[in-house]
């Protein structure tokens, strides 16, 4: 989105068994955020991208994901009943539509008590392909998040 872009922005608390779990920040262009704020019943059992997918057609064609640890801070630790500092993991998500563009944008702070990812990789030993779609979450420190490329015989640089 273009700086200054108008947004809607979203807060949300995911409970499992009546335990907070995990704290959203969400973010959509007004064009879309205006059509799931009228959404609001809706809001209490399923998530944006379902929402913009199923009931305002809103393809979501890929979604762009990092995951760090860090530290609760004041903003969100009451909400999710740990202390502030405790140890957390923080996602960011990017949602593109089928034209690229970004239709919502979420920071999840997770328990890190209640959480574990597992990712499944394909292709594995294949080479390494950028996908043009990750810049918008591509870490900003020189080097970071760069894969390890092979050279021939199987040494790494």
């Amino acid at each position: 989105l273009p700086e200054g872009a108008q947004v809607v922005a979203l807060d949300r608390v995911g409970f499992l068994d009546d335990e907070p779990i995990v704290f959203i920040q969400g973010y959509l262009p007004l064009d879309v955020g205006v059509h799931v704020l009228h959404s609001d019943e809706a809001l209490r059992h399923t998530t944006v991208a379902s929402l913009l997918r199923d009931r305002h057609a809103i393809p979501i064609e890929a979604v762009v994901q990092t995951i760090a640890a860090s530290l609760a801070d004041p903003a969100f630790a009451q909400a999710l009943d740990v202390d502030v500092g405790a140890p957390i993991l923080e996602g960011e998500r990017t949602y593109l539509d089928h034209r690229g563009r970004p239709v919502f944008f979420s920071i999840t702070f997770y328990r890190a008590d209640r959480h574990r990812f597992a990712i499944t990789l394909t292709d594995w030993r294949g080479g390494w392909e950028e996908d043009p779609r990750a810049h918008a979450a591509r870490p900003r420190q020189p080097g970071a998040g760069h894969p390890t490329r092979r050279r021939q015989g199987g040494a790494r640089e």
